[in-house]
This record gives structure tokens, C-alpha cells and sequence, in this order.
């Protein structure tokens, strides 16, 4: 399930940048973020389900080769587990992302704090909204 942590990580970075590189590239999504979200988010889920399928293949690979034994019970009651892999995958990169850049901007001198509100450090914001998005992405995945 490690392999698979990393693997739906770089899938969603694959995906990710897919979606950047659509805003990049496309004039008119760069005024429309609702427009935007509508390929980001099938571009998403799309490597969701190509992770989804893989891994479902593999398994059936595996228990045909003989490398897992038949014993192990249907394949359907090993994927609650490796859904949570998938999205524990997302969430780590997601939260190295976020904090690479939150990182990057806190080598300036002085605190950072949100703009919209000076109270709240942008350390603490930042941890809430990964907190957030990966228990959203662990939830999708199952």
C-alpha cells in the first residue's frame, strides 16, 4: 500500500499540473475560475478512477500469477484499505505543496499572517485547510 500512497501521489501531481498548464494555456479560463473547475475537477477525477482501475487490475494480476494467495479473500475487501492510501497520498503531497510554498515565502523577514485576517497565522490557516482537503480526499476515495 506504500507503492500505492506514492503512486496516487504522483497522479494527482500529474493531474495537477495538467490543470495548471490548462489555465496556462487557455486565455479564456484564466478570467473564468468556474469554468476552470469544471476540467480541473474531471481531470481529478479521472486520476482517481485510472488509480481505481489500476489497482484493480494489478490485484487480479497478482492473485492469477500466484504471487497472492487465493486465500486472501475477495478483492473487493482490500480496497477500503487501499482507498485510504490513495488518499493519504493525495493528502501528503497536497501538504507538502502547500507548505513548500507557505515555506518559501516565510524566508522573507517579518511574520506572515493572512491577508484577511492579521490575527491568524498563515502556519496555522494553512495547517486547518490540509487538515481539511485530505480528510475530503481520504473520504473520496473510499
Amino acid at each position: 500500500r506504500i507503492v500505492l500512497m506514492f503512486l496516487s501521489a504522483f497522479v494527482w501531481l500529474v493531474s495537477i499540473s495538467l490543470s495548471a498548464a490548462l489555465w496556462v494555456g487557455v486565455a479564456p479560463l484564466q478570467s473564468s475560475i468556474p469554468w476552470l473547475l469544471l476540467p480541473a475537477t474531471l481531470l481529478q477525477e479521472a486520476g482517481r478512477y485510472v488509480m481505481y482501475v489500476a489497482y484493480v487490475r494489478l490485484l487480479c494480476w497478482l492473485r492469477e500469477a500466484g504471487l497472492q494467495p487465493r486465500d486472501a479473500g475477495p478483492i473487493s475487501a482490500q480496497l477500503p484499505g487501499a482507498a485510504v492510501a490513495n488518499g493519504v497520498g493525495i493528502w501528503s503531497v497536497y501538504t507538502l505543496v502547500l507548505y513548500g510554498d507557505v515555506l518559501w515565502r516565510a524566508r522573507l523577514p517579518g511574520s506572515l499572517y493572512t491577508p484577511m485576517c492579521s490575527y491568524a497565522s498563515t502556519f496555522f490557516v494553512d495547517a486547518v485547510c490540509a487538515c481539511g482537503i485530505g480528510s475530503v480526499n481520504v473520504l473520496l476515495s473510499l
